[in-house]
């Protein structure tokens, strides 16, 4: 599994990397949005983007990645303990990486979830 992951670059922890290689999962990034093109999507089983890149950045990525029929959720890299959402989080946490693979496949299936 190729997750490409669209983030600054100190974005996922050398921990959260190990984790999900462990897990079979490739990450490729961060890079930056200018860098999402065909070529680089082919193969991907998903694209992540942080939440706290610009909107109008955020907004041309997930454009991009519906016309190129690509899987994507938006996510944070550490949870927030006092926040009542429950944000799709990038780290070493088992819990939270099958929560990401579980949205990815019902998003690469045509659910709605961004």
């Amino acid at each position: 599994m190729k997750i490409i992951i669209v983030a600054a670059e100190d974005f996922v922890s050398p921990s959260a990397r190990r984790a999900w290689a462990a897990s079979g999962v490739e990450i490729v990034g961060p890079i930056t949005p200018e860098k999402l093109d065909a070529k680089m999507l082919a193969g991907a089983s998903g694209v992540l983007l942080d939440v706290s890149l610009d909107a109008s950045v955020l907004f041309e990525a997930s454009e991009t990645l519906m016309l190129e029929e690509v899987a994507f959720l938006f996510v944070v890299s550490h949870a927030m303990p006092e926040s009542a959402a429950k944000p799709f989080v990038v780290n070493d946490d088992p819990e939270d990486m099958q929560a990401v693979f579980e949205a990815l496949a019902r998003e690469s299936h045509g659910g709605q979830l961004h």
